[in-house]
């Protein structure tokens, strides 16, 4: 992805984007990959940010149509607006539908005639004092993440753990504090609505890398046998790599 088209698609979620810009930026998703997940990712934290434009409003900029209308707007308008946005979303569904699968970051773009179903994923955000942005790039050592999921299978349950390049495990969900303890998965709920975990969470990383993984559990599942499965040199089955990111600064 250029970041020409990088730039395009953070006005169109800005809302400055005009109608033509618009146009060009969809017809460049169709042919990029990496350019369409970041579209997706942007979306799905728009979604989560209520003081970003919203989809209606963002539609509307780009279409060079008045945003956020007053209850007085022309019937014509009203009529001629409804189902135009209907059509955008559907495209959108279709085009920008994400699931488990590729190897950069967890997730790949796929499309086709198909009625379009979510299926589970986990989304990573960096939190500061200004907010929480989807995480993308390296980290400090002290960042706080937060994590949001989307599980219309059911699963019973969700662990979220990173491992460093010295082999270090650090746990996000469920918190591990008291080493006497043995945590289970967190309960999780059904749904294709994005969940957001509440809790952000920090640690002292040890290393120069994270690797940060998701696992969806349909048994009970604890901390201490997940480990033991990374210490004995495999993956715990289901554990999908959801970030990769280089830690920045002193680490201990």
């Amino acid at each position: 992805m250029n970041a020409s088209l990088r730039a395009q698609i953070d006005r169109y979620f800005k809302g400055t984007a005009n109608a033509a810009e618009s146009a060009t930026m969809f017809d460049a998703l169709i042919a990029d990959e990496e350019a369409t997940r970041y579209f997706e990712r942007r979306r799905v934290l728009s979604d989560l940010d209520p003081q970003k434009p919203g989809a209606q409003d963002r539609i509307a900029q780009s279409l060079g149509l008045p945003t956020s209308q007053p209850a007085t707007q022309p019937a014509s308008l009203r009529t001629f607006f409804a189902p135009l946005l209907g059509v955008a979303a559907a495209a959108a569904a279709v085009l920008f539908l994400v699931v488990p699968g590729g190897e950069d970051d967890g997730f790949s773009p796929r499309g086709g005639g198909d009625q379009p179903s979510f299926s589970e994923e986990v989304l990573v955000f960096r939190v500061d004092q200004h907010g929480s942005e989807l995480l993308k790039g390296d980290i400090a050592a002290s960042d706080e993440l937060a994590f949001a999921y989307r599980n219309p299978a059911g699963h019973r349950g969700l662990m979220v753990y990173g491992v460093d390049d010295a082999g270090e495990i650090y746990w996000y969900h469920p918190a591990w504090t008291d080493p006497d303890d043995n945590p289970a998965a967190i309960d999780v709920r059904e749904g294709k609505d994005l969940v957001e975990l509440k809790e952000a969470v920090t640690h002292d990383i040890g290393g120069r890398r994270l690797k940060i993984y998701g696992l969806f559990v349909d048994a009970p599942t604890t901390v201490r046998e997940v480990e033991e499965a990374l210490k004995g040199g495999a993956d715990p089955a289901g554990a999908r790599l959801l970030a990769d990111v280089g830690i920045q600064g002193e680490t201990r």
